[in-house]
């Protein structure tokens, strides 16, 4: 179970001026904004590729051939 304290107290946050200005500009949150995009539709083109690889008719299909080959 989670408690929180009745006393509250606020420390002010000491951030150095370069930081404080690089947070507030943007850049690095659309980049990763961009990443994340990017990767989405790596995955997706990923699943569309392999996906029929995956299907149980398609491996039912190499297993017997593999076990042909290896009992042949």
């Amino acid at each position: 179970q989670v408690r929180f304290s009745d006393t509250v107290v606020v420390r002010p946050l000491v951030v150095w001026a370069f930081a404080s200005r690089a947070a507030r500009s943007g850049a690095c949150w659309q980049e990763m904004a961009r990443d994340r995009d990017r990767f989405q539709r790596r995955v997706q083109q990923t699943s569309v590729a392999i996906e029929p690889c995956l299907q149980p008719e398609h491996r039912a299909r190499v297993w017997e051939r593999l076990h042909a080959m290896s009992s042949g």
